[in-house]
Order: structure tokens, then C-alpha cells, then sequence
């Protein structure tokens, strides 16, 4: 009996996970994928494939309808760059402004969503107003205490909302993401400000040339 007891729950898990494969085994490869493509991505320096790579991977994960990268924009925490869309809905301008609470809540909270935003009236016009553009889940992207961007999330195909196994997949790979986020925005900038001084040495010696 006490061997039965000790075995019952190991055996039960395994049972429940060699299930789980048989039954959801498309979405149990996506998402074994979403976490591979996580791993590697600080490999990626360009920014706008880095975005594309990670919506992909996280649509056909999570199969949703709709979702977005936002980039956090120096010097004023409530704005981001729109960096890449996908899915149905409207296009959103290429910048996008947060509301106080909202911007607050991705420093604050490892998570957001629509149905669990009703502890005030600050957090449900927050998330109605995310909802009118298709949008009803929010994961801060977070570099230690920094905010350097966020994923904003549709419902999936069926029409459900995220279910706690989502939302555990979903921050387990937020870290990785926002520092590979962070590292391609940091190589871009650098890249730009090389760029820029090359263009200011040419002119220099042009104009040395010239006379």
C-alpha cells in the first residue's frame, strides 16, 4: 500500500503528460519550439527579424488571433515603438502612448489580463481601451526592474481567453525575450551612431579635399 501511495502520483503525472502529448500534440511541438526559438534568440541581432521570429513562434504556440511588440522609447515610460503586428484587426500607428496605470502595471506585474482587470476603474478603462484594438493580454518584457517592452495579446482561435499553463509558458520565456530585445534595440542604436560618425569623417575629408 505504501509503495502504491509512493508511485500513484509520479505515475499519474507521467500518464497525464504522455496524454497531454497524444492529445494536444501539435500545440505541445509549437510550444517546445517557442521555448528552443527563446533560447536562441539573443543570437539574433537585427531587430525587426527578431520581432517577426517572435510573434510566429508565439501565435502558432498559443494559436492567436492577434498580437503585437511594443519597445519601450527612452525617456518617457508610457511611450512605445509598434515593432511588429500580426493577425487579424486593424494596423496601429507606429507609436503607441500607454495610460498612466497601465505603464505603471507593466514595472509592477509579471503579467496582465483583461478578465483579472477589475480591481479598479483605472485598470478596466486600461484594458477596455487595449481591448477595442484586439488586444486582451499583456506581458511586461522586463530587464531587472526596466520595462523595455511588452507583448500585447489577442484571444486565441476558439475564442478563450489564456489558461494559468499560458500564462506559465508565457513568463518563463519573458525573460529571455526582453533581454534579447534589449540587446538587438542596444546593437541597432550602436550600429546608427557608427553609421552616423562614418558619414561625418566622409564629409570632413570632402571637404579637406575641396579645399
Amino acid at each position: 500500500i505504501v509503495l502504491g501511495a509512493t508511485l500513484f502520483t509520479p505515475l499519474k503525472k507521467m500518464f497525464q503528460a504522455l496524454l497531454d502529448r497524444a492529445i494536444y500534440k501539435r500545440s505541445y511541438e509549437y510550444r517546445k519550439t517557442l521555448l528552443s526559438i527563446t533560447r536562441d534568440l539573443n543570437r539574433e541581432r537585427d531587430l525587426g527579424k527578431l520581432a517577426q521570429s517572435l510573434l510566429e513562434a508565439i501565435a502558432n504556440a498559443l494559436s492567436l488571433k492577434r498580437l503585437a511588440l511594443f519597445l519601450a522609447e527612452e525617456g518617457d515610460r508610457r511611450s512605445f515603438k509598434v515593432l511588429e503586428t500580426k493577425g487579424e484587426g486593424a494596423e496601429i500607428a507606429g507609436r503607441v502612448v500607454l495610460d498612466e496605470w497601465l505603464a505603471g502595471a507593466l514595472r509592477d506585474r509579471d503579467w496582465l489580463g483583461f478578465i483579472a482587470a477589475s480591481e479598479s476603474e483605472p485598470a478596466r478603462a486600461a484594458m477596455e481601451k487595449l481591448s477595442a484594438d484586439g488586444f486582451f493580454h499583456v506581458l511586461p518584457l522586463k530587464v531587472e526592474d526596466k520595462v523595455v517592452g511588452c507583448l500585447a495579446m489577442g484571444k486565441k482561435h476558439d475564442g478563450s481567453y489564456f489558461s494559468r499553463e499560458d500564462w506559465e509558458l508565457l513568463t518563463t520565456i519573458s525573460g529571455p525575450a526582453a533581454l534579447a530585445l534589449e540587446n538587438a534595440a542596444l546593437y541597432g542604436r550602436e550600429t546608427v551612431r557608427v553609421a552616423c560618425e562614418s558619414d561625418a569623417e566622409a564629409i570632413r575629408e570632402i571637404r579637406k579635399l575641396l579645399g
